[in-house]
């Protein structure tokens, strides 16, 4: 049997559909729990920062790989301060963005549909499949909840109108992630990887506190829901007799959870620790309750109860400013930075401040981007010997000034295309400054203000820094995600602070993403911060890199420009062989061949025909036409031998319906071409005329 692997971008969509907007509560905590190989009980967990989401699905994704270990994620976010060791509890909670019901039942999970057709889900978990359909459906909300106990009146109430699990409406839950194995622990199951389903479209996004008006429920099946035991309402406030709280901790099951709450409501009465120990010895777990065991509940529970209040909303407030009239001698009050004017008054303005002509602004900032091996840090480098001599660059004007190039990766390469720039063209390159360091941009804690003080050496040094290249922004981002759009915003907010300190041009060199239509890698917030993207591409077999501006803010489109690299000896290493670098050298724009590019999609779906042509070809008559054409199930299948589903994966389209509306569009692209052609039935090659 083929050996089980757990689905990472499963896990990465889940984590992020539960974490991924929490910008409001993002000092809370992820808990990863677990089992350990050789039990059921999940009784280990791991904790990561809101803002560690990638490390949360790196830790989920290879423990879960370990056979027997299963992984699960906490519904909603932990305290900032719970404790760092062993399992949450409900008096940990923090704030939740979706409600959830666990559909462990075969005929529950098989009724769901019916029952939710007012407000489907926005995404469902399928845990498992053996020896019955088992799910969770989830329902984003439209704003985070802090009240827990208005959350858990609402799982209640869903799980009660889906005949959910009653066990499952607690805001402390763990729940199974989407993409990992289901290591068995129950009689009748088998291991399975969790399916993760995204509706197509969009579904509603309401309220907490409106979720009840969705979902017909009796009192009688609500009752199900909310047994008189529930050991985690009101903790603090003395609903439950400390007693009672200590009595159900000796109940199988339920000994951390109760004790754990005891403990909280101890606290709440004033007792001191010792006054715990001694309350809480006689109700020892298997007479086994030791000082390991005890502290870390006291720890977790005081720091609990000892939290904060809930943060208050933001209300506008607005700041005035006195202003002093000279003439009348009057003080008035006026706003203090926003201002009009009439249009009739505006002049243009001519001072673009562009030191490479039509190309960089001072003060701005840049993205040089393409795949690997395309030229971009030859390109980059290029740039910035030409900004240091004040040499003319592609027939445009550039205003000498000096240039810092902070190399994370390659700083030998760089060297090397440093020493063949100036043994080809004799340039000294007095003002260019090479940091073969990392800068971190995203810690602020990190050494980002050493760099921002070493900044100041540097301007000291070339008098007028124009331009900071920093190779590459993966490198910058150091232990943070690209497609974060806190990460990428803390790495633009120190690029502007950089900006303004130093008053020079901040170019990053990046890499293009999966899809290329869609420019550079990670969060969009970096194309929205960025006056000046250039891509660089190089197809394959041609002999130059072709240059392309996919963004001006301030300045006018300038048409593509295409450069090839030139082969420089340096000399030779202490094995004999030589040592080469290369430097850009201008080409003549040149000339594709007639017609457009097919894209990747498109030639693979034309050979695979050509392909089913050959092998399943029949001739037909078509519009009194003789063709020879294979039906769209020939294709096909294909299609499907050649890797058509894991070609699509890497396209990012998986769903039935994507997959569908990209086959259509190439099919019809392949027709504008003049390559295929089809009816309802057929399809074939034009120019396969008998």
């Amino acid at each position: 049997m083929k050996k089980l692997t757990p689905n990472k971008e499963h896990i990465k969509e889940h984590i992020n559909f539960l974490f991924g907007e929490c910008r409001e509560y993002s000092d809370g905590k992820i808990e990863i729990a677990f089992t350990s190989n050789n039990s059921g009980a999940v009784n280990r967990a791991e904790y990561f920062d809101a803002t560690q989401i990638s490390e949360a699905i790196e830790f989920a994704y290879n423990k879960n790989a370990n056979e027997g270990v299963n992984v699960y994620i906490g519904a909603a976010l932990r305290a900032p301060n719970t404790a760092p060791f062993g399992r949450s509890s409900a008096a940990d909670y923090y704030a939740s963005t979706v409600l959830w019901c666990d559909l462990d039942d075969a005929e529950a999970a098989k009724t769901a549909k019916n029952k939710y057709t007012k407000l489907p889900p926005s995404m469902v978990v399928v845990t498992g499949r053996h020896p019955n359909t088992r799910a969770q459906v989830w329902w984003k909300t439209m704003h985070p909840e802090q009240d827990g106990e208005l959350l858990k009146e609402n799982l209640g109430h869903v799980c009660a109108a889906l005949d959910g699990d009653t066990a499952v409406v607690d805001h402390a839950r763990v729940m199974r992630i989407a993409g990992t194995i289901a290591w068995p622990k129950k009689e009748g199951r088998i291991p399975e990887i969790t399916d993760l389903i995204v509706p197509e479209k969009n579904t509603k996004m309401v309220l907490i506190d409106q979720f009840k008006d969705f979902f017909d429920v009796s009192p009688e099946q609500l009752q199900k829901t909310n047994p008189a035991n529930s050991s985690c309402k009101n903790l603090f406030t003395g609903t439950f007799e400390i007693e009672k709280l200590l009595e159900i901790s000796k109940e199988e099951g339920k000994w951390h959870t109760s004790m754990r709450d005891a403990i909280a409501s101890m606290i709440g009465k004033g007792w001191t620790d010792e006054q715990i120990r001694i309350a809480t010895n006689p109700y020892r777990r298997d007479n086994s309750l030791t000082e390991d065991m005890i502290s870390p509940l006291i720890y977790s529970a005081r720091n609990k109860y000892d939290r904060p209040e809930p943060k208050a909303k933001k209300e506008l407030t607005f700041q005035t400013k006195e202003k002093f009239d000279p003439e009348t001698g009057e003080v008035k009050e006026s706003k203090t930075t926003l201002y009009y004017e009439r249009a009739s008054n505006v002049t243009p303005s001519f001072d673009v401040n562009d030191f490479v002509q039509d190309t960089l602004t001072e003060g701005s900032m840049s993205v040089i981007y393409g795949e690997s091996n395309c030229g971009k840090t030859f390109f980059s480098s290029d740039l910035a010997f030409h900004i240091v001599e004040g040499k003319e660059w592609r027939n445009k004007r550039v205003e000498q000034g000096g240039a810092l190039y902070v190399s994370m990766e390659g700083a030998h390469g760089l060297n090397n295309r440093i020493a063949a720039y100036k043994k080809e063209t004799g340039a000294k390159l007095n003002d260019l400054l090479v940091m073969p360091c990392t800068v971190d941009f995203i810690d602020p804690e990190g050494n980002i203000n050493e760099f921002a003080e070493i900044l100041n050496n540097v301007i000291e040094d070339v008098g007028d820094l124009k331009i900071i290249f920093i190779d590459t922004l993966a490198r910058a981002v150091g232990g943070g995600d690209e497609n974060s759009g806190q990460d990428m915003g803390m790495l633009v907010r120190h690029a502007d602070a950089i900006r303004a300190l130093t008053k020079a041009h901040i170019c990053f060199i990046h890499h293009s993403g999966k899809d290329k239509a869609r420019g550079a890698r990670g969060h969009s917030s970096l194309r929205a911060a960025v006056d000046t993207e250039i891509e660089i591409s190089r197809e394959e077999g041609d002999d130059f890199s072709n240059v392309k501006f996919a963004k001006q803010r301030d300045m006018e489109m300038e048409d593509d420009i295409q450069f090839s690299l030139k082969r420089v000896v340096l000399g030779e290493n202490r094995h004999g062989d030589e040592v080469t670098s290369c430097i850009v050298q201008p080409v003549i724009k040149k000339t594709k061949e007639k017609g457009a590019r097919l894209t990747s999609t498109q030639l693979f779906i034309y050979n695979n025909l050509v392909r089913a042509v050959t092998d399943y070809g029949q001739y037909k008559q078509v519009n009194g036409t003789t063709l020879k054409v294979v039906s769209y199930d020939e294709l096909r299948e294909v299609m499907e031998e050649n890797g058509f589903k894991e070609f699509m994966e890497t396209k990012n389209k998986t769903t039935a319906q994507q997959v569908k509306s990209t086959t259509q569009a190439a099919r019809l692209a392949l027709q504008r071409h003049n390559k295929v052609s089809f009816n309802g039935r057929y399809i074939w090659l034009m120019n396969e005329e008998d």
